[in-house]
């Protein structure tokens, strides 16, 4: 088996610094070795030259292979001062922004790292402990605040609590010292639902299950993509419909409805402009001009 990976592995290089994965390279060519035939090959502590020329074809090709192993790095970067724009320009083998942002993301852990390692987070963080203890000592807000060095705007602590709910109800008393109560009930909320939303989001798209789903339903169900999605999932969930047969034609059935639904909405002058709403397209058709305003 040794000698199978040997005879493939210059084209297995190769197939890696085109941008595949290899597992999915592996599972590309029944002649190939198996993952864990590949890895011990590969990382055979005798022989480094073949982890060399690995970690090259992963620094040419895929830009995820580059956050995943200068992750490190480039955070390490931006904790000694730069920006993250900065560090990743500061070296050619870093992966672009949008790459490095997509791969934090999936990574929470890496993500909460390098929000720890911005400099304005750090700055920020003993001011609010020393706003609590001068408060604890029974100081008001107003006064805590006015001791501080710095001008803590809304903008800037909002980054900060969404790190941590429980600095919202200091959030919510500095801004309240800052500007009149009724921002502060309004502004509050709103910090609190996008935190909730984010988590929420993040938590469906590291599911497997419901990325796969999505993928599988077709773009011009976009406006009711969210109630396709939970219809698939809770048929396979129901065993109506298996995990492992999500397809555009196995969807058809389940989504028959919302595949009505949309041709009439894109069809038919009565449809309502905006979905639950009232207006439909002939309501705002003029005779004289065409369309009205």
């Amino acid at each position: 088996m040794v000698s199978k990976v040997a005879q493939y592995f210059d084209e297995i290089i190769a197939l890696v610094g085109s941008g595949m994965s290899i597992p999915r390279i592996l599972k590309a060519n029944p002649h190939f070795p198996c993952v864990h035939t590949w890895k011990c090959y590969v990382y055979d502590s005798r022989f480094p030259e073949r982890r060399k020329r690995l970690e090259e074809a992963q620094d040419s090709g895929s830009q995820l292979g580059r956050c995943a192993r200068y992750a490190d790095e480039i955070i390490a970067l931006v904790a000694g001062g730069k920006t993250i724009g900065q560090a990743l320009a500061s070296n050619p083998k870093f992966p672009c922004r949008s790459k490095f942002r997509i791969y934090m993301l999936a990574h929470p852990d890496l993500e909460q790292r390098l929000e720890e390692a911005k400099p304005n987070r750090s700055r920020i963080r003993p001011y609010f402990d020393e706003v609590k203890r001068r408060i604890d000592r029974g100081e008001t807000i107003g006064s805590a605040v006015a001791a501080l060095p710095v001008d803590m705007t809304p903008i800037v602590l909002s980054a900060w609590v969404k790190k941590d709910p429980e600095r919202l109800r200091w959030y919510e008393s500095l801004r309240a010292c800052r500007a009149d109560r009724a921002s502060a009930v309004k502004i509050a909320p709103l910090v609190r639902n996008d935190r909730r939303e984010h988590q929420f989001k993040r938590t469906l798209f590291s599911n497997d299950l419901y990325r796969k789903v999505a993928a599988a339903v077709p773009n011009r169900l976009d406006t009711f993509r969210e109630d396709v999605i939970t219809d698939v999932i809770v048929a396979i969930l129901s065993g109506k419909l298996d995990k492992d047969d999500i397809t555009a034609k196995a969807l058809n059935k389940i989504a028959k409805p919302y595949f009505d639904k949309a041709r009439f909405e894109g069809r038919s002058l009565t449809a309502p402009v905006f979905r639950g709403g009232e207006d439909t397209i002939l309501d705002h058709y003029d005779a004289d001009d065409n369309w009205g305003t």
